[in-house]
């Protein structure tokens, strides 16, 4: 079978894109022939798909226009369009949301319609900013229309109020939708062997920042985009408890400046996104995300894995769907009504407990299991 994947930017640590990778590396490799990734930029193919790495073609749309995402968007669905002509004859085709409308299968990481009421709730963009998020969202669902409701592809939702949504809105039949809920891959996102002096060392070798930390102190850990994760409510909530030490790794939108809170709050550490979160999940004692909309949520999955204590957020959350019932996972009904909790320092033997109680709820929370559910649908589905 051949198969082609439309993402804008293949790389490991865009989480989307990571997960429906992981989805692509699991498939049968005797049964796949050739993957067409197309996309403005894209990684190694030997680190994205390492088990069809020899079967990967990569084919990069030009990037001419990098700002802003609404002409980038739209260029890279013109080009979409294009690429497919040049596919060879019964090549299956995967896109992740509206990245491309011309697909047989989506995988749905995020829906515009349920953001962007909260979006303007919660922001309340001005001036210039205020029209331009209008007319990106006005895009976006113009998009979604087009992709789920008229062009009637096979849907992958990551949770059940997604799916929900995606049939009362769009008149979706049953036969159409597949819930599959992402993965994690427990051998890489197992606590370190290392003592906490340790994986600090070692993480300090490629972050001179966390020199603002003492590690003989508790460290919590926030993962993802600021804005929609909930950053500011953490923000917020430091200013009653300013001595908190906190790792934050992901980055902002638009104008979003860490220097003021750099001088407001000395025991913060801003950390790009990287590939050495095992060792920042086994460094820290909780994970807080009080995030506002999440389809699913990876980091959610990956800290369970981790066995830390789990401070999040209930309402449209896919991954609390699955980890409400876990130990030491606590959770406030939205973001507005999250709160710091005091922690003390993690030991080993406490999160060794944590994550023996919690791997009976990941049993089916593997790559693999949701491989195959992906890889049923595409391989008995067929096109004209």
């Amino acid at each position: 079978m051949k198969l082609a994947f439309f993402v804008h930017d293949c790389f490991l640590e865009v989480g989307h894109t990571h997960a429906m990778l992981e989805v692509i590396n699991h498939f049968p490799a005797h049964q796949v022939e050739k993957i067409y990734l197309i996309s403005y930029c894209a990684g190694d193919p030997s680190r994205l798909l390492p088990n069809l790495s020899d079967k990967v073609i990569v084919w990069r749309i030009p990037d001419i226009l990098p700002r802003p995402f609404l002409l980038r968007m739209l260029f890279y669905q013109f080009m979409a369009l294009i690429y497919a002509f040049f596919l060879p004859a019964g090549t299956k085709t995967i896109g992740i949301g509206i990245a491309a409308l011309n697909v047989q299968f989506v995988n749905v990481q995020f829906l515009h319609d349920q953001w962007r009421d909260l979006y303007f709730k919660t922001f309340r963009p001005k001036g210039i900013k205020n029209i331009y998020k209008r007319l990106l969202f006005w895009g976006f669902s113009v998009g979604e229309t087009i992709l789920y409701k008229w062009r009637s592809p096979q849907i992958f939702h990551l949770s059940k109020f997604i799916g929900i949504h995606l049939a009362q809105k769009y008149n979706i039949p049953p036969n159409r939708l597949h819930l599959t809920y992402s993965g994690v891959n427990i051998e890489r996102f197992s606590p370190s062997t290392l003592d906490r002096h340790g994986i600090y060392d070692k993480l300090i070798s490629h972050f001179s920042e966390l020199a603002r930390l003492n590690v003989e102190r508790p460290i919590f850990l926030f993962i993802g985009a600021f804005e929609r994760k909930g950053l500011l409510y953490i923000l917020k909530e430091l200013e009653k408890k300013p001595e908190t030490q906190i790792i934050i790794v992901g980055k902002g939108e638009g104008n979003f400046s860490s220097k003021e809170y750099l001088q407001r709050f000395k025991n913060i550490v801003f950390i790009p996104n990287n590939s050495l979160l095992p060792l920042f999940y086994s460094l820290c004692d909780a994970f807080i995300f009080p995030t506002i909309y999440e389809p699913f949520g990876l980091v959610l999955i990956e800290a369970f894995a981790m066995g830390l204590p789990i401070y999040t957020t209930r309402s449209l959350v896919g991954a609390s769907e699955l980890l409400e019932t876990g130990p030491q996972v606590f959770m406030a009904e939205n973001a507005q009504d999250f709160r710091l909790p005091d922690i003390g320092i993690l030991d080993k033997s406490t999160r060794s407990d944590t994550v023996n109680a919690r791997l009976p709820l990941l049993t089916n929370c593997n790559w693999e299991e949701t491989s195959k559910i992906f890889w049923q649908i595409i391989a008995s589905s067929q096109f004209v």
